[in-house]
C-alpha cells in the first residue's frame, strides 16, 4: 500500500512533489529473494494538465531506501530500490 502525500503547482498545467511511503501488506515465498523489507520511503514528481473536467498525468516515484536483498544460489545480485513510472487519466467530481 502507497500512502503519498503530493503537493500541487500551478493550475492547468501543474507539478506535483512530495514524499510516499509504501507498507508491504504480503509477499509470495520465493526461493532467490532473501529478505524483502516491509517499508519503504521514496519521492514523487509528477506533471500533469487539466482538460475542463478531465486531467491527465505522469507521475514517476524513486524510492530511497533499499527495498530488497535478492541473491541467488552462487552470486550476491545486491539491494534494490522501487521505481515506477504511472500514467494516470481522471475525471473530476467536484
Amino acid at each position: 500500500m502507497n500512502i503519498p502525500l503530493n503537493f500541487k503547482f500551478f493550475e492547468r498545467t501543474y507539478i506535483l512533489t512530495g514524499p510516499q511511503i509504501g507498507i508491504l501488506l504480503s509477499e509470495k515465498s520465493n526461493s532467490v529473494i532473501r529478505k524483502v523489507e516491509t517499508f519503504d520511503f521514496g519521492l514523487n514528481l509528477g506533471f500533469g494538465q487539466k482538460i475542463k473536467d478531465f486531467f491527465l498525468e505522469i507521475n514517476f516515484y524513486q524510492g530511497l531506501t533499499k527495498f530488497i536483498d535478492v541473491r541467488t544460489y552462487n552470486d550476491n545480485l545486491g539491494k534494490g530500490t522501487n521505481t515506477l513510472i504511472q500514467f494516470s487519466v481522471g475525471y473530476y467530481i467536484f
